[in-house]
């Protein structure tokens, strides 16, 4: 030995270094090494060392060396490092609480919102006219855009034809009586029905990028629409912890270049879609289509880019969530770098020849694993391993569990022949990955139980008719889950079949325009306090009534219903104080309607008669507009009420005679609309005043030009109060969780506003958030806001 080495033995006689060595040796013996070989340096050359001859490295964690590749027996809790604590982004949950009059309709709505409906209308009128031109011979039926209630009704008896499934389509509209289904031809003509099929169309084709272009995507004529349908997903519901990845397969034969081939899935044939689920319920809060190889050559790491892309996408990344995944996904290297980077932990079954495994228990025929029950484990870093014998070997990776054991029951055959039920040992992470794996296929279960699949040509509509079918699920957790919707003691939950049917009856309900039913005219008599004008006209604390109905034969009364624009039947409307105040869009069975009635119940306009009144009523998150009155019965007053019986559903009406809140306000016979407190700036007045005479009109329509105010916060449930031609601010606005960041640009766009106006100009300005407008962004050949700064477009009355 050196000098240097024999000062590390300072202090210890030579027969304690002796038996410190032996101690050494005996030690290597044990655990199988064996003896050193003692190696003379100054007679052998370093040439001489083979790889058989490099130092042991011993595993600290346990009592045996480390294996070659890292992996070991004993698990240890400081290697893979502190558990992940579960933050989701808000109250797991649906994000949005109904009232308890609201229907499923209200629900699917909630997903399938007017901004999706409105762009499938937009896209489908914009294709319908392009093939009329193009192709004038081929197209020689007269075509009118649809509305928004007929679209509905389109798509109601879609989901209907998915519930009572015929051979084709015209079987629906048949008169004969074995076939017959007289609902279809009273909600829609055939020719009507078969003309919007023909022509419904989800993107822009006249700007489809080409191949080569680097925008060119395979999935440009249904991209935009399932960005909408993904975000709506996304935004109404947090999921639980548990998560899983898994594929859809939606049925298609026909030519495709990515169209899959899965011989062990029962659609053989299809397209292939990617989804992330709730593993207990199944909602599915995001999926994207796969769309095949990119150039022709394999994706480098597939099943690591859709999983980490899911997960972002459905805005689960960095929260502590728990993704489980079958063996197509699952990798060591994912799981680390899940783990490590995401804040997400994964579990999942494992294909033996993935890389980086433990090859000792990762094999065929792995040692110790022989019997049912038995079971061999290993570690590396966040990674736990492990295989067990079931009637066959399962393999599984996990970075949630550790070598927790557990038991299920198998019926296990004896020595006699006979089966019994017995208790096999189980790891827990194969006892949880049963359990939570499944929340995609419990989707896709449903899905394909009531999914429009008659035969089309175009393989967007097959995407779009899953997806809507989709929805329709999403929204059915969204009902099972509303705190106003659970069942009454002793009852059971509704049923998917019972809510489909109830979607499609409110989807079909708001539409009148189908074949017209005529008959004689009513010979009941209409009792008088029905038909004349009744209700109470004052501001005072009257009562109003509740249960005014009133019944027209329009095949006899057609003076009246020609009057109102009654086209199609039933068709209900809203009147106050006899007068038409308002279209009636609500449910259309009993209990509903007189829920929605009994809401609407009472006077338009909310009367303050105290100082406290007044500033709840001013502190609401919205416009409101205030009446000051010195006298109830002026005119302005009357004015002012009936201006608010037709516009109660835009704006909020508040009106007061009280001395005591005309004093605290200053304001006598002036109507004042008042801007909410986080839209107030300095570049307008947080109250404006009406300066017209007393006319209904005049109000009415000085309110409509004043409501979105100089810069107006423009969402999907007021945008077509917007004015044009428009500029349109897109970046993320969020006046819940960063009014401070969203009034920053807002207030750059109305520095804008304010210069153009004083000039003269007669633009109009709004900010939206990008993701609700994602649609209108791609008509601009723009996917998404990039980075903190907005994207600014403009819209006319062409809508370009």
């Amino acid at each position: 030995m050196s000098e240097s080495s024999d000062e590390e033995f300072d202090g210890f006689s030579q027969n304690e270094v002796d038996a410190a060595a032996q101690r050494y040796n005996d030690r290597l013996a044990q655990i199988g090494i064996g003896e050193l070989d003692v190696v003379d340096n100054e007679n052998e050359s370093e040439n001489d060392f083979s790889d058989e001859n490099e130092p042991l490295v011993v595993d600290e964690a346990g009592d045996r060396p480390a294996e070659a590749d890292g992996w070991h027996e004993n698990f240890n809790y400081y290697e893979r490092g502190l558990p992940h604590i579960f933050l989701p982004r808000g109250n797991t949950g649906p994000t949005t609480v109904l009232d308890p009059d609201k229907e499923p309709v209200d629900f699917f709505s909630l997903l399938f919102t007017n901004a999706i409906l409105q762009y499938i209308i937009q896209e489908t009128d914009r294709y319908a006219n392009k093939q009329i031109r193009d192709h004038p011979d081929e197209n020689k039926s007269p075509w009118v855009t649809p509305t928004v209630e007929e679209m509905k009704a389109f798509l109601g008896l879609c989901f209907l034809m998915g519930i009572n499934v015929k051979p084709d389509i015209k079987s629906y509209w048949s008169t004969d009586v074995m076939l017959e289904t007289p609902y279809f031809s009273k909600v829609m003509k055939r020719d009507r029905y078969m003309q919007i099929m023909r022509y419904i169309h989800f993107s822009n084709s006249e700007q489809a990028p080409q191949p080569g272009d680097p925008n060119y995507s395979k999935l440009y004529k249904i991209e935009s629409l399932m960005n909408m349908f993904t975000d709506s997903m996304v935004n109404q519901y947090i999921p639980k912890r548990q998560l899983s990845v898994d594929e859809v397969m939606v049925p298609w034969k026909g030519r495709l270049s990515f169209k899959q081939y899965m011989p062990a899935k029962p659609t053989k044939w299809g397209i292939k879609m990617w989804a992330i689920a709730e593993a207990n319920t199944g909602y599915v809060s995001f999926c994207q289509v796969y769309s095949g190889r990119i150039n022709g050559v394999a994706a480098h790491g597939l099943a690591n880019r859709v999983v980490k892309n899911c997960i972002e996408k459905a805005n689960v990344i960095g929260q502590g969530y728990h993704i489980y995944m079958d063996n197509y996904f699952t990798s060591p290297t994912l799981f680390t770098d899940l783990f490590e980077h995401s804040n997400t932990a994964a579990c999942g079954t494992v294909r033996i020849n993935r890389r980086e495994l433990p090859k000792d228990i990762m094999k065929k025929n792995p040692e110790g694993v022989i019997n049912r029950g038995d079971m061999q484990f290993r570690q590396k870093d966040a990674v736990a391993a492990v295989v067990w014998k079931d009637k066959k070997n399962v393999n599984l990776i996990s970075s949630i569990h550790d070598f927790s054991v557990g038991a299920v029951q198998r019926n296990v055959q004896q020595a006699d022949g006979i089966f019994q039920r017995q208790e096999i040992p189980c790891p827990q992470m194969i006892s949880d990955y049963t359990q939570y794996m499944g929340g995609v296929d419990r989707a896709d279960q449903y899905i394909q139980y009531y999914v429009f699949q008659h035969k089309t040509l175009k393989w967007p509509k097959r995407i779009f008719f899953t997806m809507i079918e989709m929805l329709k699920f999403d929204a059915f957790r969204l009902f099972l889950a509303s705190p106003h919707h659970q069942p009454g003691p002793g009852k059971r939950p509704t049923t998917f079949l019972k809510f489909s049917k109830a979607v499609a009856a409110g989807l079909i309900a708001g539409y009148t325009g189908g074949s017209v039913r005529k008959g004689r005219p009513s010979l009941v008599p209409v009792d008088d306090r029905l038909t004349q004008r009744h209700l109470p006209g004052s501001f005072g604390n009257k009562s109003w009534c509740h249960v005014c109905h009133m019944r027209v034969d329009c095949t006899a009364s057609t003076e009246v219903c020609s009057k109102y624009g009654v086209s199609g039947y039933p068709t209900l409307k809203i009147f106050r104080n006899g007068e038409f105040a308002e279209e009636y869009s609500g449910p259309r069975e009993a209990d509903g309607i007189v829920s929605l009635m009994a809401s609407k119940a009472g006077p338009s306009s909310k009367e303050l008669t105290s100082v406290a009144d007044a500033e709840k009523f001013l502190a609401k998150k919205d416009y409101v507009v205030a009446g000051f009155f010195s006298d109830g019965e002026s005119e302005l007053a009357k004015a002012f009420k009936k201006a608010a019986d037709a516009m109660s559903t835009d704006v909020k009406f508040g009106h007061t005679t009280a001395k005591a809140v005309l004093d605290k306000y200053g304001y006598t016979d002036k109507i004042i609309l008042f801007q909410p407190k986080h839209l107030r700036s300095k570049f307008e007045d947080a109250q404006q005043k009406y300066g017209g005479s007393s006319n209904v009109d005049k109000i009415k329509n000085w309110l409509s030009s004043s409501l979105t105010g100089l810069c107006g916060h423009r969402t999907q449930a007021n945008a077509d109060k917007f004015k044009k031609p428009l500029i349109i601010a897109y970046y993320d606005v969020d006046y819940e969780k960063n009014e401070k960041g969203t009034n920053y640009w807002r207030n750059r766009v109305m520095k804008v506003g304010k210069k153009l106006q004083g000039e003269g100009k007669d633009i109009y300005f709004s900010v939206s958030n990008h993701k609700d407008f994602s649609f209108e962004l791609g008509e601009f050949g723009l996917n998404d806001v990039k980075g903190d700064k907005p994207i600014i477009c403009a819209r006319d009355d062409r809508e370009i």
